[in-house]
Parts: C-alpha cells; sequence; structure tokens
C-alpha cells in the first residue's frame, strides 16, 4: 500500500509546474506590454499632463506652469472649437452612413453570380491600398476649378458653369472632403461585407424565393438582420478612423477654407504645431480620445448584449 506521504512530491511538482506556467505566460507577455506602455502609455501620459499645464514651446523641455483645467475652459468656450466638433459630426456621419450603405450594396451586387464578379470585386482593394497622399492629390486635382475633371464633365451636362470653387468655397468645401473620405472608405467595406456574405447559407434566401419574398424582401429581411455584427462592427470602427482622420483633410484643404472644413483633429495639431499652445492642443486631443473611448465602450455593451 502506497503511503499517504506520497502525495506531497506530486503536489509539489504541480505547483512548480504552475509557476513555470505563470513565468512563461509573463515572459510572452512583456513585450507587448512594454510596447504599449512605451508607444501608447506613455504619450498618452505626456499628453494628458501637458493639457494641465501651459506648456509653449519655450518651456517644451522644462514643462509650463500648472494651470489646472483652464485649457478645458479655454478650448470649450472658442467658437473655433465648436466649429469645428460639428464639422467631425458631419464629417463623421455622412462617411460612416455612405461607406457602410455603398459597401454593402456593392458587396451584395458582387455577391451574385455573373463573369468575373471575383475579379471587378478585388479590384476595389486598390483604391483602399492606395496612399492617402496620391488619393488626396488626385482629389485636389478633380475638383481644381479650372482644370479639373469634376467641372468640365459638370459644365458639359449644363449642370453648372464648370467653374464651381468645391474646395475654396465655404459652402462646398466640406462635402467634397466628405465626398474624398467616402471613396477612400468604401473599398474596404466591400471587401469585408463581400467576406460576411459568404457565411450567409444559400439554402435560407432559397427557402425564402420559394415562399415568393423577391430580391429587395430577402435583402432586408434576410441579409441586413443576419449582417448585424458585421455592420456593428465596421459601424465603429469606421467611427473611431473618421474622427481621427487627418491626412485627407490636410491634404486637400488644411482646414480652410476660413475653418469650413476644420476638424477636431486638424484643429488640434494646428494648436500644437501652428500656435505651439500645447497645453490646449493636448486638451483638444484628449477630448478626442474620450470620445473614441465612449464610442468603443458602447460597442463592448452592445456586443455583450448581442451575445447573450
Amino acid at each position: 500500500m502506497t503511503p499517504i506521504t506520497s502525495a506531497a512530491p506530486i503536489r509539489a511538482n504541480v505547483r512548480r509546474l504552475r509557476r513555470h506556467g505563470r513565468l512563461t505566460g509573463i515572459l510572452f507577455l512583456a513585450p507587448v506590454v512594454l510596447f504599449l506602455v512605451g508607444a501608447l502609455g506613455y504619450p498618452i501620459f505626456v499628453n494628458v499632463r501637458f493639457s494641465f499645464t501651459s506648456t509653449t514651446a519655450g518651456t517644451l523641455l522644462s514643462g509650463g506652469p500648472w494651470v489646472g483645467l483652464a485649457n478645458y475652459t479655454a478650448v470649450f468656450t472658442d467658437p473655433k472649437f465648436l466649429e469645428s466638433a460639428g464639422n467631425t459630426v458631419v464629417f463623421t456621419v455622412m462617411s460612416i452612413v455612405f461607406q457602410l450603405g455603398l459597401g454593402l450594396l456593392l458587396a451584395a451586387f458582387y455577391n451574385q453570380r455573373f463573369p468575373g464578379a471575383t475579379r471587378m470585386s478585388s479590384l476595389y482593394l486598390l483604391a483602399w491600398a492606395a496612399p492617402v497622399v496620391a488619393t488626396g492629390a488626385v482629389f485636389r486635382w478633380l475638383y481644381d476649378r479650372q482644370y479639373g475633371v469634376i467641372n468640365w464633365l459638370l459644365g458639359m451636362l449644363h449642370l453648372t458653369d464648370g467653374h464651381t470653387a468645391w474646395l475654396s468655397d465655404t459652402q462646398f468645401a466640406l462635402g467634397a472632403v466628405t465626398v474624398a473620405n467616402i471613396w477612400t472608405g468604401v473599398p474596404f467595406y466591400v471587401t469585408f461585407f463581400l467576406a460576411a456574405l459568404k457565411n450567409i447559407p444559400e439554402q435560407v434566401h432559397e427557402a425564402a424565393s420559394m415562399d415568393g419574398a423577391g430580391a429587395i424582401r430577402r435583402f432586408v429581411s434576410i441579409t441586413v438582420p443576419m449582417l448585424r455584427p458585421p455592420l456593428l462592427i465596421g459601424g465603429v470602427f469606421g467611427i473611431i478612423f473618421t474622427l481621427k482622420a487627418f491626412d485627407m483633410i490636410w491634404i486637400m484643404t488644411r482646414g480652410g477654407p476660413l475653418g469650413s472644413t476644420e476638424t477636431l483633429s486638424t484643429y488640434g495639431y494646428n494648436q500644437f504645431f501652428t500656435f505651439f499652445q500645447f497645453g490646449a492642443g493636448a486638451a483638444v486631443m484628449n477630448v478626442l480620445l474620450v470620445v473614441m473611448i465612449i464610442v468603443a465602450a458602447i460597442y463592448l455593451r452592445v456586443s455583450r448584449g448581442e451575445e447573450s
């Protein structure tokens, strides 16, 4: 009969293996944690600290005096901030609505069986993979008042006089930039939704078709409800990416004319690198960060509700 005390070495080995497993896990996680702390955590900490100080170009290295919430008060009472926030909302909402809508419709179209569907849908990735600098430069040429293709085409159709200042008129600039941003985002959503549509069983559509449901009815009553998780994910990530969009706006208009295309990202950038008000610029970026965190939190809450 085996003595009871013989189990002690076994328990010791189990504890040793557990400690070894925990240590191995920590070693694997250490590079990721160090990267997140160094590349994300520390810059966020510095930005938050800047927002509570009156840091300028002259006091950047030594640190400006502590001013508490003065930067946030100044930012929230600045009419340019309020205008930039409004432009950000319009820019984001219009971009996401049309990117999701057009992406879903095009994905549903290319999900049909016809010659060349796969190859044609793959071409959309070329537009998405194009550098934003090149895309912005192309759209600047398309919108050019004298030599732009858009003005030439509209003039040929007698819809306008052919000399509309799309990027230098406050009535059209934000819409023109939004159209360019929509164009850059649609190819991603076409590919994204096309992959999701492939996972919907064809038997569901066949059964609905046998019951007399038409193509539109099947799309509204079957396809869209079954794509709720991808729509939610795509919408949330699209909102986050669009809220912090900077390059397209800066390349095309630099926030002009007269601030008509100024968003929170360009407004904060100008506070940093144009007026060298690092405290005010940090406050703007922190506000934008909080908004994106709220959007992410809403997504997590809704996704948990979907799972339950």
